[in-house]
Protein backbone atom coordinates (compact mmCIF):
# COMPACT_ATOMS: atom_id res chain seq x y z
CA UNK A 1 0.00 0.00 0.00
CA UNK A 2 1.44 3.37 -1.00
CA UNK A 3 2.18 6.03 1.58
CA UNK A 4 -0.43 8.39 0.11
CA UNK A 5 -3.13 5.72 0.37
CA UNK A 6 -2.21 4.94 3.95
CA UNK A 7 -2.37 8.63 4.81
CA UNK A 8 -5.83 8.99 3.26
CA UNK A 9 -7.12 5.92 5.12
CA UNK A 10 -5.66 7.15 8.42
CA UNK A 11 -7.30 10.55 8.17
CA UNK A 12 -10.57 8.98 6.98
CA UNK A 13 -10.77 6.69 10.01
CA UNK A 14 -9.69 9.53 12.27
CA UNK A 15 -12.48 11.70 10.88
CA UNK A 16 -15.04 8.90 11.36
CA UNK A 17 -13.84 8.35 14.94
CA UNK A 18 -14.04 12.06 15.75
CA UNK A 19 -17.50 12.21 14.17
CA UNK A 20 -19.04 9.17 15.87
CA UNK A 21 -17.14 8.88 19.19
CA UNK A 22 -19.17 11.62 20.93
CA UNK A 23 -22.39 10.01 19.68
CA UNK A 24 -21.32 6.63 21.08
CA UNK A 25 -20.41 8.21 24.42
CA UNK A 26 -23.71 10.09 24.57
CA UNK A 27 -25.65 6.94 23.65
CA UNK A 28 -23.90 4.94 26.37
CA UNK A 29 -24.85 7.64 28.88
CA UNK A 30 -28.53 7.41 27.96
CA UNK A 31 -28.84 10.28 25.51
CA UNK A 32 -31.21 9.89 22.56
CA UNK A 33 -32.51 12.08 19.78
CA UNK A 34 -36.13 13.05 20.37
CA UNK A 35 -37.56 13.30 16.87
CA UNK A 36 -40.81 14.81 18.15
CA UNK A 37 -39.04 17.67 19.93
CA UNK A 38 -36.08 17.63 17.50
CA UNK A 39 -33.37 17.71 20.14
CA UNK A 40 -30.98 15.43 22.00
CA UNK A 41 -32.27 14.54 25.45
CA UNK A 42 -31.32 12.21 28.28
CA UNK A 43 -33.61 9.25 28.83
CA UNK A 44 -35.35 7.86 31.89
CA UNK A 45 -36.72 4.47 32.91
CA UNK A 46 -39.73 2.67 34.40
CA UNK A 47 -39.41 -0.01 37.08
CA UNK A 48 -42.30 -2.46 37.53
CA UNK A 49 -42.95 -5.19 40.07
CA UNK A 50 -46.04 -7.36 39.69
CA UNK A 51 -47.73 -10.55 40.84
CA UNK A 52 -48.18 -13.08 39.40
CA UNK A 53 -44.73 -13.24 37.85
CA UNK A 54 -43.92 -13.61 34.14
CA UNK A 55 -46.55 -11.07 33.08
CA UNK A 56 -46.23 -9.63 29.58
CA UNK A 57 -45.30 -5.93 29.44
CA UNK A 58 -46.57 -3.82 26.56
CA UNK A 59 -44.88 -0.46 26.01
CA UNK A 60 -47.03 1.96 24.00
CA UNK A 61 -49.00 -0.96 22.58
CA UNK A 62 -46.03 -3.17 21.63
CA UNK A 63 -44.83 -6.27 23.50
CA UNK A 64 -41.58 -5.24 25.22
CA UNK A 65 -40.62 -8.02 27.65
CA UNK A 66 -41.92 -10.08 30.60
CA UNK A 67 -41.48 -9.53 34.31
CA UNK A 68 -38.79 -11.87 35.60
CA UNK A 69 -39.41 -15.32 37.05
CA UNK A 70 -37.87 -14.72 40.48
CA UNK A 71 -39.07 -11.29 41.61
CA UNK A 72 -41.78 -10.40 39.10
CA UNK A 73 -39.88 -7.20 38.28
CA UNK A 74 -38.67 -5.48 35.12
CA UNK A 75 -36.72 -2.34 34.24
CA UNK A 76 -37.67 -0.53 31.04
CA UNK A 77 -34.63 1.59 30.18
CA UNK A 78 -33.72 4.34 27.71
CA UNK A 79 -37.21 5.81 27.48
CA UNK A 80 -37.67 9.32 26.12
CA UNK A 81 -39.17 11.83 28.57
CA UNK A 82 -42.95 12.05 28.41
CA UNK A 83 -45.95 9.80 28.94
CA UNK A 84 -45.73 6.10 28.11
CA UNK A 85 -48.63 3.67 28.09
CA UNK A 86 -47.77 0.55 30.10
CA UNK A 87 -49.96 -2.56 29.93
CA UNK A 88 -49.45 -5.80 31.87
CA UNK A 89 -51.17 -8.96 30.66
CA UNK A 90 -51.30 -12.56 31.80
CA UNK A 91 -53.72 -15.30 30.79
CA UNK A 92 -56.45 -15.80 33.39
CA UNK A 93 -56.05 -12.30 34.85
CA UNK A 94 -57.47 -8.84 34.18
CA UNK A 95 -54.98 -6.54 32.48
CA UNK A 96 -53.35 -3.63 34.31
CA UNK A 97 -52.88 -0.41 32.37
CA UNK A 98 -51.56 3.06 33.17
CA UNK A 99 -49.99 6.07 31.44
CA UNK A 100 -46.77 6.84 33.32
CA UNK A 101 -44.66 9.95 33.04
CA UNK A 102 -40.93 9.46 32.44
CA UNK A 103 -38.50 12.25 33.35
CA UNK A 104 -34.87 12.74 32.35
CA UNK A 105 -32.37 10.78 34.46
CA UNK A 106 -35.17 9.47 36.72
CA UNK A 107 -36.79 6.08 37.28
CA UNK A 108 -40.58 6.01 37.58
CA UNK A 109 -41.53 3.17 39.93
CA UNK A 110 -44.70 1.10 40.20
CA UNK A 111 -44.26 -1.54 42.86
CA UNK A 112 -46.65 -4.16 44.20
CA UNK A 113 -48.90 -4.41 41.14
CA UNK A 114 -51.50 -7.15 41.61
CA UNK A 115 -53.22 -8.64 38.60
CA UNK A 116 -56.71 -9.74 39.63
CA UNK A 117 -57.76 -13.21 38.60
CA UNK A 118 -60.59 -13.39 36.07
CA UNK A 119 -61.32 -16.99 37.03
CA UNK A 120 -61.90 -16.94 40.78
CA UNK A 121 -62.99 -20.30 42.21
CA UNK A 122 -65.31 -20.66 45.22
CA UNK A 123 -66.39 -23.65 47.29
CA UNK A 124 -69.49 -23.99 49.47
CA UNK A 125 -68.84 -24.25 53.22
CA UNK A 126 -72.47 -24.23 54.38
CA UNK A 127 -75.90 -24.20 52.73
CA UNK A 128 -78.09 -22.97 55.61
CA UNK A 129 -76.21 -20.02 57.10
CA UNK A 130 -77.90 -16.87 58.36
CA UNK A 131 -74.70 -15.02 59.26
CA UNK A 132 -70.99 -15.61 59.98
CA UNK A 133 -68.11 -14.05 61.92
CA UNK A 134 -64.38 -14.61 61.37
CA UNK A 135 -62.10 -14.37 64.42
CA UNK A 136 -59.53 -11.52 64.60
CA UNK A 137 -56.65 -14.01 64.20
CA UNK A 138 -58.32 -15.41 61.07
CA UNK A 139 -58.13 -19.00 62.28
CA UNK A 140 -61.75 -19.63 63.32
CA UNK A 141 -65.24 -18.80 62.16
CA UNK A 142 -68.68 -18.99 63.73
CA UNK A 143 -71.77 -19.71 61.61
CA UNK A 144 -75.37 -19.04 62.54
CA UNK A 145 -77.33 -21.99 61.13
CA UNK A 146 -80.93 -21.44 62.21
CA UNK A 147 -80.87 -21.25 66.04
CA UNK A 148 -77.50 -23.04 66.18
CA UNK A 149 -74.08 -21.43 66.41
CA UNK A 150 -71.35 -23.60 64.91
CA UNK A 151 -67.59 -23.25 65.30
CA UNK A 152 -65.41 -23.82 62.25
CA UNK A 153 -61.66 -24.34 62.56
CA UNK A 154 -60.43 -22.82 59.28
CA UNK A 155 -56.93 -24.31 59.61
CA UNK A 156 -58.08 -27.89 60.26
CA UNK A 157 -61.32 -27.64 58.26
CA UNK A 158 -63.29 -29.02 61.22
CA UNK A 159 -66.84 -27.97 62.18
CA UNK A 160 -68.40 -28.44 65.62
CA UNK A 161 -71.63 -27.47 67.35
CA UNK A 162 -71.17 -24.54 69.71
CA UNK A 163 -74.54 -23.61 71.27
CA UNK A 164 -78.25 -23.46 70.54
CA UNK A 165 -79.62 -19.96 71.14
CA UNK A 166 -83.16 -19.35 69.76
CA UNK A 167 -83.30 -15.65 70.72
CA UNK A 168 -79.84 -14.81 69.35
CA UNK A 169 -79.30 -11.12 68.48
CA UNK A 170 -75.61 -10.36 67.91
CA UNK A 171 -72.08 -11.72 68.30
CA UNK A 172 -68.65 -10.22 68.84
CA UNK A 173 -65.18 -11.77 69.10
CA UNK A 174 -62.68 -10.80 71.80
CA UNK A 175 -59.48 -9.21 70.43
CA UNK A 176 -57.44 -12.34 71.32
CA UNK A 177 -59.94 -14.67 69.55
CA UNK A 178 -60.32 -16.79 72.68
CA UNK A 179 -63.78 -15.58 73.70
CA UNK A 180 -67.10 -14.86 72.04
CA UNK A 181 -69.61 -12.34 73.38
CA UNK A 182 -73.28 -13.07 72.68
CA UNK A 183 -76.30 -10.80 73.02
CA UNK A 184 -79.89 -12.03 72.96
CA UNK A 185 -83.17 -10.38 71.97
CA UNK A 186 -84.30 -10.33 75.62
CA UNK A 187 -81.28 -8.15 76.52
CA UNK A 188 -79.13 -10.89 78.05
CA UNK A 189 -75.41 -11.18 77.39
CA UNK A 190 -73.11 -14.20 77.62
CA UNK A 191 -69.45 -15.07 77.21
CA UNK A 192 -68.24 -18.27 75.55
CA UNK A 193 -64.67 -19.20 76.48
CA UNK A 194 -63.47 -21.28 73.54
CA UNK A 195 -60.30 -22.53 75.25
CA UNK A 196 -62.33 -24.32 77.95
CA UNK A 197 -64.04 -27.70 77.72
CA UNK A 198 -66.98 -27.98 77.85
CA UNK A 199 -67.91 -24.55 76.49
CA UNK A 200 -70.57 -23.16 78.82
CA UNK A 201 -72.17 -19.70 78.41
CA UNK A 202 -71.36 -17.36 81.28
CA UNK A 203 -73.50 -14.32 81.99
CA UNK A 204 -71.83 -10.96 81.55
CA UNK A 205 -72.74 -7.35 82.28
CA UNK A 206 -72.54 -5.01 79.30
CA UNK A 207 -72.45 -1.24 79.55
CA UNK A 208 -74.09 0.80 76.82
CA UNK A 209 -71.71 1.79 74.06
CA UNK A 210 -71.21 5.56 73.73
CA UNK A 211 -72.38 7.26 70.54
CA UNK A 212 -69.14 9.27 70.31
CA UNK A 213 -65.99 7.16 69.89
CA UNK A 214 -62.46 8.54 70.16
CA UNK A 215 -59.74 6.67 68.25
CA UNK A 216 -56.00 7.42 68.40
CA UNK A 217 -53.93 6.10 65.48
CA UNK A 218 -50.27 7.08 65.44
CA UNK A 219 -50.03 10.86 65.67
CA UNK A 220 -53.69 11.42 64.77
CA UNK A 221 -56.89 11.45 66.78
CA UNK A 222 -60.22 10.60 65.18
CA UNK A 223 -63.70 11.15 66.55
CA UNK A 224 -66.74 9.26 65.34
CA UNK A 225 -69.96 11.00 66.33
CA UNK A 226 -72.85 8.90 65.16
CA UNK A 227 -72.15 8.41 61.45
CA UNK A 228 -69.85 11.42 61.02
CA UNK A 229 -66.06 11.01 61.15
CA UNK A 230 -63.76 13.83 62.30
CA UNK A 231 -60.01 14.11 62.78
CA UNK A 232 -58.07 16.45 65.04
CA UNK A 233 -55.95 18.86 62.98
CA UNK A 234 -52.75 19.41 64.96
CA UNK A 235 -52.06 22.68 63.12
CA UNK A 236 -55.43 24.36 63.72
CA UNK A 237 -55.93 22.54 67.05
CA UNK A 238 -59.51 21.73 66.06
CA UNK A 239 -61.55 18.79 64.79
CA UNK A 240 -62.29 18.75 61.04
CA UNK A 241 -65.00 16.75 59.31
CA UNK A 242 -63.76 13.89 57.11
CA UNK A 243 -66.96 12.19 55.96
CA UNK A 244 -70.66 12.03 56.74
CA UNK A 245 -72.51 8.73 56.71
CA UNK A 246 -69.33 6.79 57.49
CA UNK A 247 -69.91 3.05 57.82
CA UNK A 248 -66.49 1.91 59.04
CA UNK A 249 -62.77 2.69 59.06
CA UNK A 250 -59.87 0.22 58.92
CA UNK A 251 -56.09 0.51 59.11
CA UNK A 252 -53.83 -1.08 56.51
CA UNK A 253 -51.74 -4.12 57.55
CA UNK A 254 -48.66 -1.90 57.98
CA UNK A 255 -50.70 0.63 60.03
CA UNK A 256 -49.61 3.49 57.75
CA UNK A 257 -52.97 4.17 56.08
CA UNK A 258 -56.61 4.35 57.08
CA UNK A 259 -59.50 3.57 54.76
CA UNK A 260 -62.92 5.00 55.61
CA UNK A 261 -66.08 4.72 53.57
CA UNK A 262 -69.77 5.48 53.29
CA UNK A 263 -72.52 3.91 51.18
CA UNK A 264 -71.11 5.58 48.06
CA UNK A 265 -67.54 6.80 48.66
CA UNK A 266 -64.14 5.36 49.67
CA UNK A 267 -61.32 7.54 51.04
CA UNK A 268 -57.80 7.02 52.40
CA UNK A 269 -56.08 8.97 55.20
CA UNK A 270 -52.28 8.66 55.38
CA UNK A 271 -51.10 8.13 58.94
CA UNK A 272 -47.39 8.06 57.96
CA UNK A 273 -45.33 9.52 55.13
CA UNK A 274 -45.30 7.33 52.03
CA UNK A 275 -41.90 7.64 50.36
CA UNK A 276 -42.31 5.24 47.43
CA UNK A 277 -44.16 6.42 44.31
CA UNK A 278 -46.63 8.04 44.37
CA UNK A 279 -45.33 9.80 47.48
CA UNK A 280 -47.78 11.01 50.13
CA UNK A 281 -47.44 13.11 53.27
CA UNK A 282 -48.80 12.09 56.66
CA UNK A 283 -52.18 13.73 57.16
CA UNK A 284 -52.96 13.74 53.44
CA UNK A 285 -56.38 12.55 52.30
CA UNK A 286 -57.03 10.73 49.04
CA UNK A 287 -60.41 10.29 47.39
CA UNK A 288 -60.57 6.89 45.70
CA UNK A 289 -63.97 6.22 44.20
CA UNK A 290 -67.63 7.25 44.17
CA UNK A 291 -70.18 4.60 43.13
CA UNK A 292 -73.88 4.55 42.39
CA UNK A 293 -74.23 1.04 43.83
CA UNK A 294 -74.32 0.81 47.62
CA UNK A 295 -70.98 -0.13 49.16
CA UNK A 296 -71.27 -3.00 51.62
CA UNK A 297 -67.83 -3.46 53.19
CA UNK A 298 -64.20 -2.65 52.41
CA UNK A 299 -61.08 -4.62 53.37
CA UNK A 300 -57.36 -4.08 52.79
CA UNK A 301 -56.15 -6.83 50.43
CA UNK A 302 -52.59 -5.73 51.27
CA UNK A 303 -50.99 -2.34 51.89
CA UNK A 304 -51.73 -1.04 48.38
CA UNK A 305 -54.91 -2.83 47.28
CA UNK A 306 -58.35 -3.27 48.76
CA UNK A 307 -61.34 -5.51 48.10
CA UNK A 308 -64.96 -4.42 48.51
CA UNK A 309 -68.52 -5.14 47.45
CA UNK A 310 -70.86 -2.66 45.81
CA UNK A 311 -74.34 -3.90 44.99
CA UNK A 312 -73.90 -7.48 43.76
CA UNK A 313 -70.35 -6.91 42.52
CA UNK A 314 -67.15 -7.78 44.38
CA UNK A 315 -64.25 -5.63 43.22
CA UNK A 316 -60.49 -5.39 43.70
CA UNK A 317 -58.90 -1.95 43.40
CA UNK A 318 -55.46 -0.41 43.64
CA UNK A 319 -54.76 2.83 45.52
CA UNK A 320 -52.29 4.29 42.97
CA UNK A 321 -54.25 7.15 41.41
CA UNK A 322 -51.63 8.09 38.78
CA UNK A 323 -53.46 8.38 35.44
CA UNK A 324 -56.37 6.17 36.54
CA UNK A 325 -57.20 3.63 39.23
CA UNK A 326 -57.20 0.03 38.02
CA UNK A 327 -60.31 -1.71 39.35
CA UNK A 328 -61.45 -5.23 38.42
CA UNK A 329 -64.69 -7.11 39.02
CA UNK A 330 -63.76 -10.31 40.86
CA UNK A 331 -67.21 -11.94 40.92
CA UNK A 332 -70.95 -11.29 41.23
CA UNK A 333 -73.16 -12.62 44.03
CA UNK A 334 -76.67 -11.68 45.05
CA UNK A 335 -76.63 -9.26 48.01
CA UNK A 336 -73.31 -10.56 49.39
CA UNK A 337 -71.76 -10.10 52.81
CA UNK A 338 -67.98 -10.41 52.45
CA UNK A 339 -64.97 -10.90 54.70
CA UNK A 340 -61.37 -10.83 53.51
CA UNK A 341 -59.20 -13.06 55.71
CA UNK A 342 -55.63 -11.80 55.55
CA UNK A 343 -54.44 -14.86 57.51
CA UNK A 344 -55.33 -17.49 54.91
CA UNK A 345 -55.62 -15.18 51.89
CA UNK A 346 -59.23 -16.22 51.20
CA UNK A 347 -62.43 -14.30 50.63
CA UNK A 348 -65.53 -15.48 52.52
CA UNK A 349 -68.94 -14.66 51.08
CA UNK A 350 -72.48 -15.12 52.36
CA UNK A 351 -75.07 -14.95 49.59
CA UNK A 352 -78.60 -16.06 50.35
CA UNK A 353 -77.94 -18.85 52.85
CA UNK A 354 -74.84 -20.12 51.06
CA UNK A 355 -71.50 -19.48 52.76
CA UNK A 356 -68.57 -19.77 50.37
CA UNK A 357 -64.81 -19.34 50.44
CA UNK A 358 -62.49 -18.54 47.57
CA UNK A 359 -59.22 -20.14 46.64
CA UNK A 360 -56.20 -18.27 47.96
CA UNK A 361 -56.18 -14.87 46.27
CA UNK A 362 -52.97 -13.23 47.56
CA UNK A 363 -49.38 -14.17 46.71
Amino acid sequence: MRKRTRTILFFSFAFIFILFAPAVVLYSQGYRFDFEKRKITQTGAIFLQAEPKQAEIYLNGKLFKKTDFFFGSALLENLLPGDHKITLKKEGYYLWEKNLEVKEKQVTEVKNIILTTSKAEFKILSENTEDFWISPDGKKAIFLDGPDLKLYDLEKNVKSHLINIPDFLSLEWSPDSKEVFLNTANEQSFTLKLDKTPIIPEKRTVSKKPENVLLILGDYTFSREGKTLYFFNNNSQAFEKLLEGVKDLKTSPDNKKLVFFSDSEIWIFYLKDKTDMPAKKAGERQFLVRLSEKIGDVFWLDNDYFIFNAGNEIKVSETDERDRINMANLENFENPKIFWNLTDGKLYILSGKFLLSSDKLNY
